[in-house]
C-alpha cells in the first residue's frame, strides 16, 4: 500500500518541470514556434541558467527525499507483515486454548448465549470426567481422584433419577470406601435412598450402607439395616454373609455360626462362608469341626483368599483371622506371632481368653515340629529323602540356548549342612529319584539311562544302566523297585528296576498329562495336566485296562506342580500354589500345609521310602515334617472354649 505522503511526492515530481517551462516561454505572450530560439540570444539568458541550476539542485534534493520515502515505505511494509504474523499466531493460540478447554470436559458454547445443557449432555460430560477419575486413581493420584469425584457428585445431584446416574454415584462411593472417607460415603448412600429405586438397586445400596456402618463401628445400626435389607440376588446372599461376620464381631458366636450355616446351606459353593464358619467354630472351641469346614473351603478356594475378601473389624480381628489360617495350615510359628499381636490389641475378654489358651498350648508343646534347610538350587524337577531324614537328593534340570539338556543330582547332608554334586548328566534328562528302603542307596531315573549311588559315600561314584528303548520313563514307584513308563501306544506300564522286560499294562494315559503318580497298591493313579488333575481308579482295570474309572478332578486353580504317592497309605501329596495339599485316593483334601513362601507356593513334594517323612520344597526352602503329626494335628483336640458371656456395646464412630 502506498501512503498519502508518497502520492504527494510523486505528484510534485511530475508536475514541477511543466510549470517551469510555461513561465519561461510566455512572458510576452508570443506563442510563435521560433520564440525559444530568439531567447537564446536574449540578454536575460544568463539569469535563466542560474535558475536552471537551482531547479536541478532542487530535483536532486527531491530524488533524495523520494529515496528516503521509499525506505520508510519498506519499513512500514515490514511492520505490517509482522502485525499480520502476530495476528495469525494469536488466532492459532486461541484455537489451541479452545481445544484444551474442550478436552478438560468443558461444554462448548452454543450459538445461543448461555443456552442450558440438556440432561444427556450433562451425563455425557460427567461420564467423560469419570475417565479422568480412573486415570488419576490408576496413576496413584488417589487424592486427585477423590476431588474429581466430589465435583462429579455435586454436578450429578440435580439430575440423578435412573440406574445409570446412580451407578455413577456408586462408583464414587466405592472410591470413598477405598480411601476410608466413611462420612462422605454414608452421606451419599443416604442421599440415594431418598430416590425412586428398583428392588435390585435398593438391595445393592443397602449392602453398601451396612458395610460402611460396620466400618464406622456402628454395629447395632448395621445389624438392624442388614436384617431389613430388601432381598435381591446376588446382594441378599452377600448381606447374609456380612451379617454372620458382624455377629462374630459383636461377640454373638452362636448367631454367627447359625447365620454361616444358613449361607453354606443356601450356597454350598461359597468359600467365603465356609472359611467364616470355620473361623467362628474355632473361636467357639470347636476345632475339629472348624478344620473340616476349612478343608471344604480349600476344595473351593485352594488359594485361601478369604482374608483378602473380608472386611473384618475392629482392627485386631484381622490378626485373629490370620492366626486361624496359620493354625489351620500347620504353620505354628507364624500362628504364635499373630496370636500374640491379636491378644495385645483385643478388648473383648472372652475372645482374648480363647486366643491366650491356644497360644499357651502351642508354646508348651512341640507340635508338628519341622526342620528347615535353605536351598540355593533353581529348576529342581524332583527330590528324595531317605528313611533317616539325613540325606536329601535334588534333581536339577536345565535347558541350554540350543535346548541342550543339562541334568544334575545334588545331595544335601542335613547333619553337616554340606551339599555336593553327585552326578552331572550332560546328555540325559533326569525325571525322578528315590531312596531304597531304610538305606542311603539312591536310584535316579533318566530318559536315556538309570543311575545308582550311595548318598553316604558319594566319593565312590555311581553305576549306570541302559534303559529299554520302547518305553518313555515317567517316575519311580515309592519303593524305587519299579518304574512307571509310557508305552508307544500311550499306555501306563510298570517295569522292574532290573528290567526283566516284564511290562505290566495298567491303563491309558490322557494325552495332555505331564505328571504321574501311582499308589503303592496299584489301585489309584493320578494324572496332572496344565488345566486339571484327575484321579482314576484301577480296581476294575487290573484285568481290563479299558475299565479304569475316573473318581475325581481338581480344577486348574489348584495349580498342581508335583505329585507324590505315599509308600504304604492311600494318600497323595500335591505341590500347589498355597502349599502342600494331602488328599485321599478319591482326591478329597485331608489337610493343607502352608508354604513358607505363600506367593510362590510349593514346587516339589516327596515321601521317604518308609512313609515316615514328608518333604516340601518351596522356592528356596526345604521342610521336613512327620507324616503322623501332619495327619493328626493337635489343634483338632484342643478345648479352648469359654463359657463367659460376651456382650459388646454399640461402638460410636
Amino acid at each position: 500500500m502506498i501512503s498519502i505522503r508518497t502520492w504527494m511526492t510523486l505528484f510534485i515530481a511530475l508536475c514541477a518541470p511543466s510549470l517551469a517551462h510555461a513561465q519561461s516561454t510566455t512572458p510576452t505572450g508570443d506563442l510563435s514556434p521560433i520564440a525559444p530560439l530568439y531567447a537564446q540570444n536574449d540578454p536575460s539568458h544568463t539569469g535563466k541558467q542560474k535558475d536552471d541550476k537551482k531547479d536541478r539542485k532542487a530535483d536532486k534534493r527531491q530524488t533524495k527525499d523520494e529515496k528516503k520515502d521509499r525506505k520508510a515505505d519498506k519499513r512500514e511494509a515490514k511492520d505490517e507483515k509482522k502485525e499480520k504474523i502476530a495476528d495469525k499466531r494469536q488466532t492459532k493460540d486461541e484455537k489451541k486454548a479452545g481445544k484444551k478447554q474442550s478436552k478438560s470436559g468443558d461444554v462448548k458454547k452454543s450459538s445461543k448465549k448461555n443456552a442450558p445443557l440438556s440432561r444427556e449432555e450433562l451425563l455425557t460430560n460427567i461420564v467423560n470426567r469419570l475417565d479422568d477419575v480412573t486415570k488419576a486413581y490408576e496413576s496413584g493420584q488417589k487424592g486427585t481422584a477423590v476431588v474429581l469425584c466430589r465435583e462429579i457428585i455435586a454436578d450429578l445431584t440435580p439430575i440423578i433419577d435412573d440406574d445409570n446416574s446412580i451407578q455413577i454415584a456408586l462408583a464414587c462411593g466405592s472410591l470413598f470406601a477405598e480411601n476410608d472417607l466413611n462420612d462422605e460415603e454414608l452421606a451419599l448412600y443416604e442421599q440415594l435412598e431418598k430416590l425412586e429405586l428398583t428392588p435390585e438397586m435398593k438391595s445393592k445400596i443397602c449392602l453398601a450402607k451396612s458395610t460402611v456402618l460396620t466400618k464406622m463401628l456402628r454395629y447395632e445400626d448395621a445389624k438392624s439395616l442388614m436384617l431389613t435389607c430388601p432381598k435381591h440376588e446376588p446382594f441378599d446372599k452377600m448381606i447374609e454373609g456380612n451379617l454372620a461376620e458382624l455377629y462374630m464381631t459383636m461377640g454373638d458366636l452362636q448367631s454367627s455360626i447359625d447365620a454361616y450355616r444358613k449361607v453354606t446351606t443356601d450356597n454350598p459353593k461359597s468359600e467365603h462362608a465356609l472359611y467364616g464358619l470355620a473361623s467362628a467354630l474355632a473361636r467357639n472351641g470347636q476345632w475339629h469341626d472348624a478344620l473340616d469346614q476349612f478343608m471344604l473351603g480349600v476344595k473351593r478356594d485352594p488359594g485361601i483368599t478369604f482374608i483378602k475378601t473380608s472386611f473384618f473389624v475392629p482392627k485386631p480381628e484381622g490378626d485373629y483371622q490370620n492366626a486361624f489360617i496359620q493354625l489351620a495350615t500347620q504353620r505354628y510359628d507364624e500362628a504364635k506371632f499373630y496370636l500374640k499381636r491379636y491378644i495385645k490389641g483385643e478388648e473383648r475378654l472372652p475372645y482374648k481368653a480363647v486366643a491366650a489358651c491356644a497360644l499357651d498350648k502351642l508354646e508348651k508343646s512341640d507340635v508338628a515340629k519341622r526342620e528347615q534347610y535353605p536351598v540355593l538350587l533353581r529348576k529342581v524337577r524332583s527330590a528324595a529323602i531317605d528313611a533317616s531324614a539325613r540325606y536329601i537328593a535334588f534333581v536339577n534340570v536345565d535347558f541350554g540356548p540350543q535346548k541342550q539338556v543339562k541334568s544334575e543330582l545334588w545331595v544335601l547332608d542335613t547333619q553337616t549342612g554340606k551339599t555336593h554334586k553327585a552326578i552331572a548328566g550332560e546328555d540325559d534328562l533326569f525325571v525322578d529319584a528315590k531312596f531304597i528302603g531304610d538305606t542311603s542307596q539312591l536310584r535316579i531315573l533318566g530318559v536315556a539311562q538309570r543311575y545308582e549311588l550311595d548318598a553316604a559315600q558319594p566319593q565312590k561314584g555311581y553305576y549306570i544302566f541302559e534303559n529299554i528303548s520302547n518305553t518313555l520313563p515317567l517316575a519311580l514307584m515309592p519303593s524305587a523297585t519299579d518304574i512307571m513308563s509310557l508305552t508307544t501306544t500311550n499306555k501306563i506300564a510298570l517295569s522292574p528296576w532290573n528290567f526283566d522286560n516284564a511290562n505290566a499294562i495298567l491303563t491309558s494315559a490322557p494325552s495332555d498329562s505331564v505328571r504321574f503318580a501311582l499308589l503303592y497298591d496299584h489301585n489309584t493313579v493320578a494324572f496332572a495336566s496344565l488345566d486339571k488333575t484327575t484321579f482314576v481308579s484301577l480296581a476294575a482295570a487290573k484285568n481290563a485296562p479299558n475299565e479304569a474309572t475316573e473318581i475325581a478332578t481338581l480344577p486348574m486353580q489348584f495349580d498342581v506342580r508335583k505329585i507324590a504317592a505315599h509308600p504304604n497309605k492311600p494318600i497323595f501329596a500335591l505341590a500347589i500354589q498355597s502349599g502342600t495339599l494331602l488328599v485321599d485316593e478319591k482326591g478329597s483334601p485331608i489337610t493343607l500345609i502352608g508354604s513358607p513362601t505363600p506367593d510362590t507356593g510349593t514346587e516339589v513334594v516327596a515321601f521317604d521310602p518308609t512313609g515316615k517323612w514328608l518333604l516340601s520344597l518351596s522356592e528356596n526352602t526345604v521342610e521336613i515334617r512327620s507324616v503322623n503329626d501332619v495327619l493328626a494335628p493337635p489343634t483338632a483336640q484342643w478345648t479352648c472354649s469359654t463359657q463367659t458371656p460376651l456382650t459388646i456395646a454399640t461402638r460410636k464412630p
